[in-house]
């Protein structure tokens, strides 16, 4: 399990970087051992902040 925000954003950019295929917002959540709301809720703020594009 992951902590503050940023420790959350970068292991998801880690995932996301590390795939090499499509992955869900439930398969982020699992490796994270976190509630999908909360990585959806991430995943959000990451777009907003130009760091993913939807």
């Amino acid at each position: 399990m992951v902590g503050k925000h940023g420790d959350i954003r970068l292991e998801i950019m880690r995932i996301l970087l590390n795939q090499d295929e499509d992955i869900s917002v439930r398969g982020i959540a699992r490796r994270l051992e976190l509630p999908s709301g909360h990585i959806f809720y991430h995943l959000k703020k990451m777009v907003e902040m130009g760091l993913l594009e939807k």
